[in-house]
């Protein structure tokens, strides 16, 4: 493999790549959601950056009725953090 070619955050999510599962509370029912540690991580981050609690943002995506909420949520990452950077 190319040297170079993975950032190290990206080879340290790879090594820690087992998903956990938090409970959540939608709509005053305790659910399970599971993601990576990472996702979890930058949701977190992003939840303080928005000043908006993860149970909320979870809530508010849960709302759209995404087939399925963790890939969803992986999505909403993802998108976030690319704004950070746009395309010029």
């Amino acid at each position: 493999m190319k040297d170079g070619l993975f950032p190290p955050l990206f080879l340290a999510a790879v090594a820690e790549n087992v998903p956990k599962k938090r409970s959540v509370h939608l709509y005053g029912h305790r659910t399970s959601v599971t993601l990576e540690p990472f996702f979890w991580r930058q949701l977190n981050e992003i939840s303080a950056q928005k000043k908006i609690s993860v149970q909320k943002i979870i809530e508010a995506i849960d709302h759209l009725q995404p087939n399925n909420l963790s890939s969803a949520l992986r999505l909403f990452v993802l998108i976030e953090s690319m704004q950070q950077y746009p395309e010029k």
